[in-house]
């Protein structure tokens, strides 16, 4: 968004733009074609089997001056980065386990696009809500350390987990957020 405040206004909204430009995202997140990347013959195949759009030219991780790689705004999905790239066919490959992952084992118990729009909260609900939400946070983070370095059992220990939650204002947190929601969109 570019406020009445912004010195350069057509600079700010050209650079916005621009993160919506499909020749720009390729050119600061993949580089010059022919060099770090080139168009996808038929046959090479993404990480889900489909026909590739690209094949990365440069091995990854390795420094360089020719792109940004990921680290350029721009509005890309999945589709252009991830599961558009050829991935070597019958080697085994981490984005393509991952992808598996997620799209056979969680993806049926998603729920298709729902995702929760912004809540605009008053300046009261806000002040009421900092604290119990960056202690959630913090809370969250130290358990996922202790679930994940096997410190603390997901299964055993999960109960203790949610009560820690819920002695921080998880309710309270839930009651005040939902009522926002409803405010705003029933």
């Amino acid at each position: 968004m570019v406020t009445k405040d912004s010195r350069h206004p057509e600079i700010a909204y050209r650079w916005g733009d621009m993160m919506y430009d499909e020749t720009k995202a390729i050119l600061g997140g993949w580089g010059q074609e022919g060099e770090d990347w080139r168009p996808a013959k038929p046959g090479e195949l993404g990480i889900t089997g489909e026909q590739a759009t690209w094949v990365r030219l440069t091995e990854w991780g390795v420094p360089h001056n020719s792109h940004w790689g990921q680290s350029i705004p721009q509005i890309a999905d999945g589709n252009t980065y991830y599961f558009s790239v050829a991935a070597e066919q019958g080697a085994w490959n981490l984005e393509h386990e991952l992808w598996k992952a997620s799209t056979h084992a969680m993806k049926p118990y998603g729920i298709e696009n729902k995702a929760l729009p912004p809540l605009f909260l008053d300046l009261d609900m806000v002040q009421e809500l900092s604290e119990p939400l960056a202690l959630i946070r913090q809370h969250m983070d130290e358990w996922n350390a202790m679930f994940i370095t096997g410190r603390k059992d997901i299964d055993g220990d999960w109960d203790e987990f949610v009560r820690g939650l819920k002695d921080i204002g998880l309710d309270k947190v839930l009651e005040m957020t939902t009522a926002a929601y409803q405010r705003q969109y029933r």
